[in-house]
């Protein structure tokens, strides 16, 4: 397939060929500062050996450290963005005289909030100049070259750290209680734990497990980037360290498709899977591209997928826009805690016990899409209490979002 250059000053979709993908950027030069960590994931292929290297070369990348100034802003205007998507009365961490006109008001730096479960999404972003973007929008980061040039994300898994839990032996306590949004200097600390290549020679695609720490820095502020990276990422991942929250993010790297499949599978009816329990607590909307644009700025993300039918359908062989896998997990985290915050749950409206969300796991099973009804459905486990059944559905009621979270009530 012949690879078409780009032309600078132009708009982003101008530079886009819609049945091939613009010249990539080089990636980032192998340095070791994360363990290389080798793939012993199952696989249904053996790697081919054009890309097995990729198995050692991109876990030994050093990423950049993102710092950022957790202020309220960002996460007030994520609210501010939900906030016609779900009830003001119940919007998590935000009283009823908080609002005015339906619209949250910007919280007072000076009785700062903790930083809600999920927010972390919108902060920590990329920063990476608009000239080092591939064509499709997306950084090369987590790229692992040609031609492996459609990403998308595939789930995740976010731990927080709530001070008041255990901890491994000989782990740091100093600096991973919860995140306040108090204009603090935090520190996100980025690696790759693992790579796997899956799929018969000329079908593989790549799978990439990114392992994100956030911390508050420590005194002084600008401590040294080697001091950060030695006390933030413990050689065993299930460690939280000195970390308030560990976050895993799983991506899939895939081969361009031709126009003629894009355009076959942008009308293709999907499979539908339903989900194997009944919700005992739901919430329906429909992302609208306004919402989907608000969550690609705060995320300082500028993949087309989320911004150009005509691209998505074009290139990648979808039927409309994406909604993205991180606002799925900001949804389904705001559903549940709509639920608490109600004291629908029996064991809240029974103790009036405050909660903290500690874990939450999710998987994308099938796309959703903009314009298109959701339904965010929850349950709590009657074994296990504490634990939630998270899922979405798209609009035919097929199962779009695995997902479990732990939350522990307090005294």
């Amino acid at each position: 397939m012949a690879l078409t250059a780009l032309r600078r000053g132009q708009p982003l979709f101008q530079k886009l060929a819609f049945n091939s993908h613009g010249t990539t950027q080089q990636c980032m030069k192998s340095a070791t500062g994360s363990k290389t960590y080798l793939s012993t994931n199952a696989s249904p292929a053996v790697p081919s050996d054009d890309f097995s290297h990729l198995l050692t070369e991109m876990p030994a990348r050093i990423l950049p450290l993102m710092y950022d100034y957790l202020t309220p802003q960002p996460s007030h205007l994520l609210n501010v963005s939900l906030a016609d998507f779900f009830p003001s009365s119940t919007q998590p961490g935000l009283s009823e005289p908080s609002y005015v006109h339906n619209a949250p008001v910007l919280p007072s730096i000076a009785k700062p909030l903790n930083l809600p479960p999920a927010h972390h999404l919108i902060y920590f972003p990329p920063q990476v100049p608009a000239s080092q973007l591939l064509p499709d929008g997306t950084d090369t980061l987590h790229f692992p070259g040609e031609p492996f040039v459609r990403r998308l994300w595939t789930g995740g898994h976010v731990r927080f750290n709530h001070g008041h839990s255990s901890h491994a032996p000989g782990s740091s306590h100093s600096n991973n209680t919860p995140l306040l949004l108090d204009g603090h200097r935090a520190v996100c600390l980025e690696g790759i734990r693992d790579v796997t290549i899956k799929g018969q020679p000329g079908a593989e695609k790549v799978l990439v497990g990114i392992e994100r720490r956030i911390a508050r820095c420590g005194e002084p502020e600008h401590e040294p980037e080697s001091a950060i990276r030695s006390r933030l990422w413990p050689a065993d991942e299930a460690e939280m360290g000195d970390a308030s929250i560990v976050e895993r993010r799983n991506l899939v790297f895939m081969r361009a498709q031709s126009a003629d499949e894009a355009a076959a599978a942008a009308d293709a009816p999907g499979k539908i899977i339903r989900a194997p329990n009944k919700p005992t607590f739901t919430h329906t909307l429909r992302p609208t591209a306004s919402l989907l644009f608000r969550f690609s700025a705060l995320t300082f993300n500028a993949h087309a997928i989320h911004l150009s039918r005509s691209y998505t359908r074009a290139v990648e062989g979808h039927r409309n826009m994406l909604v993205h896998g991180p606002l799925t997990l900001v949804l389904l985290t705001t559903l549940l805690e709509r639920h608490l915050a109600s004291s629908s749950s029996s064991v809240v409206s029974t103790s009036k016990q405050k909660y903290a969300i500690t874990d939450i796991q999710y998987r994308n099973v099938s796309p959703l899409y903009c314009d298109e009804e959701l339904r965010l459905c929850g349950r709590e486990s009657h074994s296990k209490p504490g634990r939630y059944e998270l899922w979405a559905e798209n609009k035919d009621g097929g199962l779009a979002v695995k997902g479990s979270a732990t939350v522990e009530f307090l005294s």
